[in-house]
C-alpha cells in the first residue's frame, strides 16, 4: 500500500514540477513560504496547498473546468476553491508529508473509489461511491493493517451482510439487514471463534450474502 502511496505521489509531483505549465502562480504566507501554487497546462488546472513547513497540505486537479461557472477565485493570499462544481481529485497529506485522503468528485459528487488513511500510513477507509452515492463494499481497517469491518452498500444503504473484527482480525460480530437496511439479524462471537448469542431471524442468512463479502 506504502508503494502504491509512493507511486502516486511521485506521479503528481511529476505532473506539477516536470511539465512546463503556460501559467503558474504563487501566492505566499507572512512569512515568505508558498502557501500555494496554481499550475495552468492545457487548460487543466491543478492547486497545491503547502503547511508553512514546507510540506503538501492538499493538491487539487481540475480535470474539467465548467465553462459557466468559475472553480476557484484568486485572492491576495488565499484561493477559494468551489468544490461544489468540481470533477477531478483532491488529495490530502497530514503535516509530515504522509497521504492523509485521495478523493474523486464529479460535478461535486463523491465518484469512484475514495481512500482514507492513518497518519502511519496504513489505509483506513475504502469506499467505492456513484455520484454521492455509496455503491459496493466498504472497507474500514485499523492503525495495524486488520479489517474492522466491511459490508455492502447499495443506493447509500447497508444491505446484506456487514461483518466487524477486534483489533486482533478476529470475527466478533456479524449483521443481516434487509433491502430497506433494517438489521434482522446479529450474530455474535467469541475470542475463540464460536458463536456466543444470536438475534433475530437467521433464515435468509447464507443465502443472499453476496459472495465478494468472503475474505480471501
Amino acid at each position: 500500500m506504502r508503494r502504491i502511496n509512493l507511486m502516486l505521489i511521485v506521479c503528481i509531483f511529476c505532473f506539477s514540477v516536470c511539465n512546463k505549465p503556460k501559467k503558474k502562480t504563487i501566492l505566499k504566507y507572512e512569512n515568505g513560504t508558498v502557501r500555494y501554487e496554481w499550475i495552468n497546462e492545457n487548460h487543466v488546472d491543478s492547486i497545491i496547498e503547502y503547511f508553512q513547513n514546507g510540506y503538501w497540505r492538499s493538491i487539487v486537479i481540475f480535470n474539467d473546468r465548467i465553462k459557466t461557472d468559475t472553480p476557484f477565485i484568486l485572492f491576495k493570499n488565499k484561493i477559494s476553491i468551489n468544490y461544489s462544481i468540481l470533477t477531478g481529485n483532491i488529495i490530502y497529506f497530514y503535516p509530515n508529508g504522509v497521504l492523509m485522503k485521495n478523493l474523486n468528485l464529479k460535478n461535486g459528487l463523491m465518484d469512484k473509489t475514495q481512500y482514507k488513511y492513518y497518519p502511519n500510513g496504513k489505509l483506513e477507509v475504502k469506499t467505492d461511491y456513484v455520484l454521492g452515492r455509496i455503491e459496493g463494499i466498504q472497507y474500514e481497517y485499523y492503525d495495524n493493517g486488520n479489517f474492522k469491518c466491511y459490508g455492502l452498500f447499495i443506493g447509500d444503504t447497508c444491505v446484506g451482510g456487514f461483518s466487524y473484527f477486534d483489533t486482533l482480525g478476529r470475527l466478533k460480530k456479524y449483521l443481516f439487514s434487509d433491502s430497506n437496511g433494517s438489521t434482522i439479524y446479529i450474530r455474535r462471537y467469541n475470542t475463540l471463534g464460536k458463536v456466543i448469542s444470536e438475534e433475530g431471524d437467521s433464515t435468509p442468512v447464507g443465502i443472499s450474502v453476496p459472495r465478494k463479502l468472503q475474505i480471501q
